[in-house]
């Protein structure tokens, strides 16, 4: 399983209107049996939204860029959506490692990108899945994947889910006073080659399963 994440920055101003149009092409890919999302982050230096795609395998992600190619109505909300935009989109590609448990769609999704150093790679992986397993256990739910390409070294990213924020700050709080999970972090960081980053995104629509 594959995620192509698009990342959008509206110009100031035309936020509801990249939303708007944004939702219509991902509720409208939905309807075609595409498996799509659109989250929005939460913090930051303006608005950012996340549009996700998921395919099946590599061969599912080329017949799709090879279908936009030839697709009048996806040139047509490509120039729509350009002149809204302050900066180019940015792409980028996973390879999904751990998927999510089933479940109702989560409201807020934290994204954690693990930086490991390189010749850690098997180590930072094997810790990210043992303590996405332990979290399962006790009903935490959360995804783990790795960049098909990247032009900055090697990294992990893992998407855990929230049922609201009030679910996001009861995790952080258990998470700070869990012995378990400051052991998690003790190793970690002794694994990787410069700081993780975090950040808090809104589902506004969610992927189908």
């Amino acid at each position: 399983m594959y995620t192509q994440w698009i990342t959008l920055h509206p110009v100031a101003g035309k936020v509801g209107e990249v939303e708007r149009l944004v939702t219509e092409r991902v509720t409208m890919r939905q309807a075609q049996g595409t498996n799509a999302a659109l989250s929005q982050k939460v913090l930051g230096e303006g608005a950012v939204y996340s549009l996700g795609i998921r395919f099946p395998d590599l061969a599912g992600f080329h017949a799709f860029r090879t279908a936009n190619r030839r697709d009048a109505e996806f040139q047509t909300y490509q120039a729509k959506l350009g002149p809204l935009l302050r900066a180019p989109s940015t792409l980028d590609l996973q390879e999904m490692l751990v998927m999510p448990e089933a479940g109702t769609p989560p409201q807020y999704v934290q994204r954690v990108t693990v930086y490991p150093s390189l010749e850690k790679l098997s180590d930072v992986s094997e810790l990210l899945r043992e303590r996405l397993t332990a979290a399962a256990s006790t009903g935490g739910r959360g995804a783990l994947s790795r960049p098909v390409v990247s032009e900055h070294g090697p990294s992990f990213q893992v998407n855990i889910l929230h049922a609201d924020l009030s679910a996001f700050e009861r995790a952080t709080q258990t998470n700070e006073a869990d012995k378990e999970f400051q052991k998690f972090y003790g190793k970690l960081v002794e694994l990787i080659r410069h700081p993780s980053t975090m950040e808090l995104f809104e589902v506004l629509v969610p992927f189908s399963g």
